[in-house]
């Protein structure tokens, strides 16, 4: 028991260290050397720690063959809860196979694909390893992302193995 009790304060020390690049966590008890900790207390200073680190969501998928016209469709959509005001980055990797035309995918933030988001042009006729990022500013609150894709002019998308996922930062990274 008393040598779990220290293994949890190392780790607690150790997450504070490591989250001294992200701002300033304050937990609400601290622990003297010689006295006995309760759990509750322990529990309070993780659930501290768990609250200023990166929120994580993450899907993975699949679909068969989707025939998509030369507007922008989402294919895909992830939403993550930001704690607070911060950077959400967001991730989209996997396996397509394009169709007779060749086709744009990309992620967004508002459901279109914006200047700022990343795109990439899959050759036609292939089966192509298909790749994302950007990170986004992000408000308190619920934010959704979308993974979209755009005929050139209209063609077919199957996807194998897709993973989606968007990591929520307080601070930039």
């Amino acid at each position: 028991m008393k040598r779990g009790i220290i293994w949890s304060l190392v780790v607690i020390v150790a997450s504070l260290a490591a989250l001294s690049s992200w701002g300033q966590v304050t937990v609400p008890y601290t622990f003297t050397a010689g006295t006995t900790a309760k759990a509750s207390e322990v529990n309070a200073n993780f659930n501290a720690l768990v609250k200023a680190l990166p929120g994580l969501k993450t899907t993975t998928f699949s679909f068969s063959t989707t025939t998509i016209s030369s507007n922008w469709t989402s294919m895909k959509s992830l939403s993550i809860t930001a704690p607070s005001n911060g950077y959400c980055l967001v991730r989209v990797f996997g396996v397509c196979q394009i169709g007779a035309n060749g086709c744009w995918v990309g992620i967004s933030d508002d459901g279109l694909l914006v200047k700022d988001s990343f795109y990439q042009l899959l050759p036609a006729n292939s089966t192509y390893p298909c790749y994302a990022e950007y990170p986004f500013t992000v408000s308190q609150g619920i934010k959704t992302f979308y993974f979209l894709a755009e005929g050139n002019p209209t063609t077919t998308l199957t996807s194998f193995g897709m993973l989606f996922t968007v990591e929520f930062f307080p601070t930039s990274y």
